[in-house]
C-alpha cells in the first residue's frame, strides 16, 4: 500500500475519502463523500513523487484555478482546492460511469463501429465544451477518449484539465499531450498550443470512432509524434469502405498540419461532418480509386457498423455496478460512535415499520376506485415556489419565478399516452449537474436541437442547458399523447397539456 493509498478513510475538511479510482503518472484519483452536501466526489492528488516539485503544485493549482471558473454541463465541475499535510488536492464532481476509451475497446472486441448517430451525439456535446473554454480562455492540450466520462444517462463529460492552458498566461514547453492524439504544433512544443490543437484532437477521436483505428501509431511516443508532424493522414475510405465520399475531406481538414488549415472551431468541424453522414450514401470505392496506405500501417480487419447503441454499450458496462447512492456505504459511517447492536435494532425496526406502511398502502389502493389516466394529482402547497414551463418544437424551459432557489435533482417530467401508460421521461438531475437549483428569476433549459436556444423568459440567465436524449423528449407532441406529468421528489404534483405549451407549477417550499 502507498502512503497516498494509507488516505483511505481520512477527512479532508469535510470530503470524506472511500476508495481509489484509479491513478497516472502525475496524480491519483478517490472516490470521496461529501458530508456535509450529502453527495460523492471525485478527489485528485499529486503524485507522492511529485509533492516536493514546486512547478508541478503550481500545474495543479493552475488546473483548479481553469476548471473551477468553467461552468458548463459537458465540464467536470471543480468544487474544492485545498492542501492537508503539504497534500494538494481537487474535489470535483463525481462521475459515475464509464470513460469513452472503454466503449471504443467494446465495440472493437465485437468487431463493430459506433453507430453514426452516437458518433455524431457525443462529438457535438463535447465540441460544446471545448468551444465553451477557448471562448473562456483555455486550452485543454489532453483531449482523448479516456478523458471523456460518459454518465449513466449518456451524458458526455470533459475531464482531467491536468495540462490546461490559460492563453493570457501562456505555457513553458514542458507538457505533452496524450502521442496518439496530439496536434503537430503541440508536438514540437506545448507552448505552441492554440485551441485548434484541441480541434485536432476531437478530429482524431472522430477519425477513430469512424474507422476503429487512430490516424498514427507507434510503440515510441517521440516517433508517434514526429509521424503527427510530418506523415500524411491515412485515406479514412481505406480503413472504412463504408464511409461516404464527403466525410474524407472533412477529417483530412481537421487534422491538417497547420492550425490555420483546420476547423477554427470544434462545433464547425460537428457540423460539417453530420451534413455528410446524413445527406450522402454511402460508397464502396475500389481500391485503386483510394492513395496506399503508408508503409508500414497495416489494413485493420473491416468493421460493421453495431446495432447496439453507445447507451446500450455503456448500460452494459455498468450492469455489474450499482447505481452511485447519494448516502455513504456503513463503511463510511464508521466511528460515529453507535453501537452496532444499536444500528441493527434500528434497521429491524424500519424494515417492519416500512412492511406495515407498504400493506395499508396497497389494501388503501386496492379499494379505491381507479382513475383514468393516472394517479390524481396532489398540490402539495398551493403557495408553493412557483416554477413556469414553457416550451416549444426546440426546447423544453422552466423558469423560477419564486423568491427563493429551486432544487432541480427533485423535478421529474413524464408523458402520459391516452391509454394510460407512460413516455418519454426526463430526470432533473441532468440539469443539476450543471447546477444544484435553478436561481430565481432564471432558467433551465433541455434542447433538440444542436445550437444554443433563448427565450424572452429567460433573459435573467440561464443555469443549465442540456441536449436531450430520444428517450427525454417528453414535451413534444404525440398522436397518442396529450399531457405530460410533474413530479417532485417522484410525487404527482402537477399535469400540464402539451397543446398549450405553458403551464404553471406550484413547488413545495424547500
Amino acid at each position: 500500500m502507498t502512503k497516498s493509498d494509507a488516505l483511505i478513510g481520512q477527512e479532508l475538511g469535510r470530503i470524506l475519502i472511500q476508495q481509489p479510482l484509479g491513478h497516472g503518472g502525475m496524480a491519483r484519483v478517490y472516490k470521496g463523500f461529501d458530508q456535509n452536501l450529502r453527495r460523492p466526489v471525485a478527489i485528485k492528488v499529486i503524485a507522492e513523487s511529485l509533492r516536493q516539485s514546486a512547478s508541478y503544485a503550481q500545474r495543479f493549482e493552475r488546473e483548479s484555478q481553469a476548471v473551477a471558473n468553467l461552468k458548463h454541463p459537458n465540464i467536470v465541475t471543480v468544487f474544492q482546492f485545498g492542501s492537508h499535510d503539504a497534500l494538494y488536492y481537487l474535489v470535483m464532481e463525481y462521475i459515475d460511469g464509464v470513460d469513452l476509451d472503454v466503449l471504443l475497446r467494446s465495440y472493437e472486441d465485437s468487431g463493430e463501429l459506433m453507430p453514426h448517430a452516437d458518433v455524431l451525439r457525443i462529438l457535438q456535446e463535447i465540441a460544446g465544451a471545448l468551444d465553451y473554454a477557448h471562448a473562456q480562455g483555455v486550452i485543454h492540450r489532453d483531449v482523448k477518449p479516456s478523458n471523456i466520462m460518459l454518465e449513466r444517462g449518456g451524458r458526455p463529460v470533459l475531464t482531467d484539465f491536468g495540462l490546461a492552458l490559460r492563453i493570457s498566461e501562456g505555457t513553458m514547453g514542458d507538457t505533452f499531450g496524450s502521442p496518439h492524439y496530439i496536434a503537430p504544433e503541440q508536438a514540437r512544443s506545448s507552448s505552441n498550443a492554440v485551441p485548434q490543437s484541441d480541434v485536432y484532437a476531437l478530429g482524431v477521436i472522430a477519425y477513430e470512432m469512424l474507422t476503429g483505428v487512430v490516424p498514427f501509431d507507434d510503440p515510441s511516443p517521440a516517433a508517434l509524434a514526429v509521424q503527427h508532424i510530418t506523415n500524411d493522414v491515412p485515406s479514412p475510405r481505406l480503413l472504412n469502405r463504408s464511409l461516404p465520399e464527403a466525410v474524407e475531406p472533412i477529417l483530412l481538414k481537421v487534422l491538417a498540419k497547420e492550425p490555420k488549415d483546420r476547423y477554427r472551431t470544434c462545433k464547425a468541424f460537428v457540423g460539417a461532418l453530420r451534413k455528410a453522414l446524413k445527406t450522402e450514401a454511402p460508397v464502396r470505392p475500389k481500391a485503386p480509386d483510394l492513395p496506399p496506405l503508408p508503409a508500414g500501417v497495416e489494413l485493420p480487419p473491416p468493421r460493421r457498423l453495431s446495432v447496439h447503441t453507445a447507451q446500450d454499450k455503456l448500460n452494459l458496462a455498468l450492469a455489474s455496478v450499482p447505481a452511485e447512492a447519494q448516502m455513504p456505504p456503513s463503511a463510511a459511517r464508521r466511528g460515529s460512535g453507535r453501537p452496532m447492536w444499536r444500528t441493527c435494532a434500528l434497521q429491524v425496526v424500519i424494515i417492519v415499520v416500512l412492511t406495515a406502511l407498504v400493506i395499508f398502502l396497497a389494501t388503501d389502493m386496492l379499494n379505491d376506485t381507479p382513475v383514468e389516466g393516472g394517479l390524481t394529482p396532489v398540490v402539495t402547497d398551493p403557495n408553493g415556489q412557483l416554477l413556469t414551463l414553457f416550451w416549444d418544437h426546440q426546447a423544453f424551459y422552466g423558469a423560477n419565478h419564486s423568491q427563493d432557489d429551486i432544487l432541480m435533482g427533485s423535478l421529474s417530467f413524464e408523458k402520459l399516452r391516452s391509454d394510460g401508460s407512460r413516455g418519454e421521461r426526463f430526470e432533473g438531475r441532468r440539469w443539476s449537474a450543471y447546477y444544484p437549483r435553478i436561481q430565481v428569476s432564471k432558467c433551465v433549459v433541455l434542447k433538440v436541437t444542436s445550437d444554443p436556444v433563448t427565450h424572452p423568459d429567460c433573459a435573467s440567465g440561464i443555469n443549465a442547458m442540456v441536449t436531450a436524449l430520444d428517450s427525454e423528449t417528453f414535451w413534444l407532441p404525440a398522436p397518442n399523447a396529450t399531457e405530460f406529468w410533474v413530479l417532485w421528489k417522484g410525487q404527482e404534483i402537477a399535469r400540464c397539456p402539451i397543446a398549450q405549451n405553458r403551464c404553471e407549477v406550484r413547488l413545495p417550499l424547500q
